[in-house]
């Protein structure tokens, strides 16, 4: 080795603290990421080479075991399916050349692979449809759907909690290729008619809640072209859309650049943030007032992955009973354990008229007492219940999942949106039995009773899932 290549080596060495800090402070974050992939690869490539110092390697290795090893890297990596591959590079490379075999990973892989991903991660082929689309108007070319939408997220999604906002824009154009943007109709009977009605109805209220305006307008548009999508749940989400045009005309693309809209604006700065959400209403209302449509022509989509009832009846009782024990366990080790009152909530069922939007606007300060002991929901927010948990499940807040879960009417039918919702508190329990996966949530928030707070968690987990069952059984009954 050079002096120059030793000097390099020596620095990194002494910087080791920087690219894998103590990690009861560490910030797990795309900069740590970053960091121990790549300094990963380079003890990689040192080790198989033979060069490197074994000391040096040594520590490296011992520093890189004990990342790996941590339960702080198994819930970021569970928590970010769509980066877990990435979170955990530097194990696959121990993995490979020490042997280093780590249950919780493995199953985080398992989870990842189940959920579609990596195909579901891809945000830019719609590109490679955009260029035959428009090609096959003047020259020619056939615009062949089938084979250039298989390689999308609208068909590679498998689990609808893997959709984030990229991905949903990613849906929205393949759609608007197949549907010449809103002129065609997906009929009921096309084969690919009930995942697109699912992704639609969950991801207007996912739009909604986020108050990001632009994406609802094009869910809206997808939902006007496909039949099966709820009449009054779209007219709802429909006015919701419209209220948001300003008296000059234009549409904001979200209520956060609203905010930040002023009269005095300079007019080329308000065109910048509002032309294309203002497009997008136009294009609503081209598809709404046009009769009569063409059928889309048929093209083939992956499932939504939905679990065989019995074996998701057999992982509810198996995880159910172990959060059990971890309570028992718990309780027996001294900690005080102090079930949540939390009875089932009653229903009002006298409403005469159907809010679509009930409770799908409400934050989780205003939800939560809803949903809390003695607290009486509405029929309305309990039709609503699948798409609020849905929208809580992909910000993680197992909390609110749980007592939707465990208060709404018909989460009993596994359709394959409830069976992603009821997979995700799946992967919410800890190998001992407990609930929750928030490690650096606790430390940012400064929390010093994590273990009251598993406790709560995993009562609420074992009541929501009781209720859940104790409707199952009765519903076979």
């Amino acid at each position: 080795m050079s002096e120059y290549e030793m000097t390099s080596l020596d620095w990194l060495d002494n910087h080791l603290d920087l690219f894998i800090p103590p990690l009861d402070e560490a910030l797990f974050d795309h900069k740590l990421l970053q960091r121990t992939g790549e300094l990963a690869i380079l003890y990689r490539a040192l080790y198989k080479s033979g060069l490197g110092s074994i000391d040096m390697l040594q520590r490296w290795k011992t520093h890189f075991t004990a990342y790996i090893e941590s339960e702080e890297l198994a819930e970021t990596a569970r928590k970010n399916l769509g980066s877990a591959w990435a979170w955990l590079m530097p194990y696959f490379i121990f993995k490979d050349i020490h042997g280093i075999t780590i249950e919780t990973h493995e199953k985080t892989m398992e989870f990842v692979k189940e959920s579609g991903f990596p195909n579901v991660s891809e945000v830019v082929p719609y590109r490679n449809m955009d260029r035959h689309y428009f090609l096959a108007m003047n020259y020619c070319s056939v615009f062949d759907a089938e084979n250039l939408i298989e390689n999308t997220s609208l068909s590679s999604c498998l689990n609808l909690l893997t959709i984030n906002r990229e991905t949903a824009y990613s849906i929205t154009h393949s759609f608007f290729y197949v549907s010449d943007f809103g002129l065609k109709t997906l009929k009921l009977n096309h084969n690919s008619n009930q995942k697109c009605v699912a992704i639609i109805e969950s991801l207007l209220a996912e739009s909604a809640r986020n108050a990001d305006w632009d994406l609802l307008g094009e869910m809206i548009i997808l939902g006007i072209c496909t039949e099966g999508v709820e009449p009054e749940l779209l007219s709802a989400y429909l006015t919701l859309f419209k209220k948001q045009q300003n008296p000059l005309g234009f549409f904001p693309p979200s209520a956060a650049t609203n905010a930040v809209l002023t009269a005095d604006m300079e007019r080329d700065k308000i065109f910048d943030a509002c032309y294309h959400t203002t497009l997008v209403s136009a294009l609503v209302d081209v598809s709404y007032f046009i009769q009569e449509k063409e059928s889309i022509v048929t093209f083939n989509v992956q499932k939504l992955s939905c679990l065989d009832e019995n074996k998701l009846l057999v992982m509810l009782v198996s995880a159910r009973n172990n959060a059990v024990e971890y309570l028992n366990a718990t309780s027996a080790s001294g900690a005080s354990v102090v079930p949540i009152e939390w009875p089932a909530t009653s229903l009002h069922s006298n409403e005469s008229s159907v809010d679509y939007l009930s409770g799908v606007l409400d934050t989780r300060e205003v939800l939560l007492p809803k949903l809390g002991y003695e607290s009486t929901i509405s029929l309305q927010i309990s039709r609503q219940a699948c798409s609020l948990a849905e929208c809580f499940a992909r910000s993680g807040d197992i909390e609110l999942v749980l007592k939707l879960i465990g208060t709404c009417l018909g989460s009993t039918h596994l359709s394959p949106r409830w069976a992603a919702i009821l997979s995700f508190v799946l992967q919410t329990q800890k190998p001992d039995g407990s609930i929750g996966y928030f490690l650096q949530e606790a430390r940012k928030l400064k929390a010093d009773n994590l273990l009251a707070i598993r406790i709560g968690l995993t009562d609420t987990f074992v009541q929501a899932l009781d209720m859940w069952l104790d409707k199952k059984l009765n519903q076979v009954a």
